[in-house]
């Protein structure tokens, strides 16, 4: 039977798992080792989804994720991940048992928090070139100047994360950066106890008028399940 997994915790974790899932199935448990995943029979054998029912199934997923992390650090599959059934699971599980034990030990009181850095009005490298003036209806700079206002942006998002990972230091327990085309995603791995003192120190950094700084969390480590 086809298997929708939702996340994997360690089978030491006290969980108060929801009833049902997507679709209203109800929430199993499989077990291999030291592992827990929790699943349930999709709602329906249609692949894919209605897109007036995807929406919803997509909330209904989530819904399950985040009451399951509320108590206790978990490994979250993306939506929709289908396994064939229990053997495949257990295969992955066996698989992943050294990696996936290890980031949940380290990881056990540890949440992520996101800052998504860019400037204000872009959705792309091209943006925000262009929301800085640099390509107009008349203007057309070569190739070079381009790629060096570019950089020069880059460096100046750079600037700014380095001032954001400066003032929650001493909150944080670890810290990662990823370009995109919108700018630069920041990712710090804190301590639940310590997500409203982290939050406080973030609005104290001024950042450059041009800039937009979004954060959002907690969510699961993702980012830190492997050590750099």
């Amino acid at each position: 039977m086809t298997l929708l997994a939702y996340c994997v915790t360690k089978t030491s974790a006290v969980v108060d798992a929801p009833l049902t899932g997507v679709g209203g199935s109800p929430i199993q448990s499989v077990e291999h080792g030291d592992l827990r995943c929790l699943v349930s029979p999709p709602s329906t054998e249609d692949s894919p989804l209605p897109a007036s029912q995807l929406r919803d199934a997509a909330l209904a997923f989530h819904r399950v994720i985040d009451k399951i992390f509320d108590q206790t650090a978990i490994i979250p599959f993306r939506f929709p991940t289908l396994l064939s059934g229990e053997t495949e699971l257990i295969a992955y599980l066996a698989e992943h048992l050294v990696e996936y034990r290890a980031a949940l030990t380290r990881l056990r009181d540890m949440v992520q928090m996101e800052i998504r850095l860019q400037f204000k009005g872009s959705t792309s490298n091209r943006g925000i070139a262009e929301s800085s003036g640099v390509l107009g209806a008349e203007a057309k700079p070569s190739g070079t100047a381009y790629l060096q206002k570019i950089s020069a942006q880059h460096e100046k998002l750079d600037v700014a994360a380095k001032e954001l990972r400066q003032a929650c230091l001493s909150f944080t327990k670890g810290w990662r950066q990823r370009d995109s085309s919108e700018g630069i995603r920041c990712f710090a791995l804190v301590e639940r106890g310590s997500v409203g003192r982290f939050q406080t120190e973030l609005r104290t950094v001024g950042i450059e008028p041009d800039l937009d700084a979004r954060l959002s969390g907690p969510w699961p480590a993702s980012q830190f399940l492997k050590e750099e």
